[in-house]
């Protein structure tokens, strides 16, 4: 039989940089669940801080405004609609930066920049 050969296409992502993306869009999904009881609570996402956030769910580390960082479980956070929905960012160890964005109807968007600025889908 004629040997397999595999050919690696020349723009292959390693198994790592899909693990670091994954690890970072979870990071936002469970923030996000963090932010629910506080709105529950207060009925509006004006106020919100780090350490009320970090109450909730101690796993993650909160900044105010800004990205976080995926590898130390870093998540900006920063409220908008006038407080009716937030937005969320972490930086992947691949240099993107993820976007969790809750707007006032409850709808989320989620996207996604790459480290030179450019766009690289939803997720």
């Amino acid at each position: 039989a004629a040997p397999v050969v595999v050919k690696v296409p020349p723009k292959a992502v390693s198994a790592h940089a899909l693990m670091y993306d994954a690890n970072a869009r979870a990071l936002l999904r469970r923030g996000a669940t963090a932010l629910d009881p506080h709105y529950l609570g207060a009925k509006t996402f004006a106020g919100v801080t780090p350490a009320r956030l970090r109450v909730l769910d101690p796993t993650i580390v909160f900044q105010a405004g800004g990205n976080g960082l995926e590898a130390g479980r870093r998540v900006g956070v920063r409220e908008v609609n006038g407080g009716y929905g937030y937005e969320l960012r972490t930086t992947s160890r691949t240099g993107k930066v993820f976007i969790y964005r809750r707007d006032a109807l409850a709808q989320v968007f989620t996207s996604c920049r790459t480290a030179a600025g450019r766009s690289c889908g939803t997720w």
